[in-house]
């Protein structure tokens, strides 16, 4: 049977390994967005500022 300490070490890297992914999936959402964002733009026909 695991002991508390295991169990909280066990928790602890669960919460750091998510807090880690959803950093990196921000930097990725906004790394995709950043470079797509002219083609929206012309997409919409609008300038790339107004979106």
């Amino acid at each position: 049977m695991p002991s508390a300490s295991d169990r909280e070490n066990k928790s602890s890297s669960l919460i750091v390994t998510l807090v880690a992914t959803s950093f990196f999936m921000e930097n990725l959402d906004g790394t995709i967005i950043a470079t797509t964002l002219p083609q929206m733009a012309r997409s919409f026909n609008v300038h790339p500022a107004d979106i």
